[in-house]
């Protein structure tokens, strides 16, 4: 028996908030993001980062560093690829929220 697709966007297993999943550039691992970018210059509730090829969340710094050794930017020009990117913060569940609390 085939099993069927699930349609629409993936969602929190705990809460059903639609989230997007972006990987890790140094540890490799995925982790769920808020699906709609975020303007980096405005306060948020958690930390925001780039996502680079709709794939990679990176640290800002380590963004920075790793596009001006791959494309030899100087730092300004690398700080301002970097926020020009789209930036998402991740997914702060409030069904763990509260079990950590208990």
């Amino acid at each position: 028996m085939a099993r069927r697709r699930r349609r629409g966007p993936p969602r929190c297993r705990d809460c059903n908030a639609p989230v997007v999943f972006f990987r890790s550039p140094s540890t490799g691992t995925w982790r769920p993001f808020a699906p709609r970018p975020v303007d980096p210059s405005q306060q948020h509730p958690g930390p925001a980062y780039p996502v680079e090829g709709n794939v990679w969340a990176w640290p800002y710094r380590d963004l920075v560093e790793d596009l001006m050794v791959r494309h030899r930017y100087s730092q300004a020009e690398a700080e301002d690829e970097a926020h020009d990117l789209p930036w998402h913060i991740p997914h702060d569940c409030p069904n763990r929220r509260q079990e950590a609390t208990r």
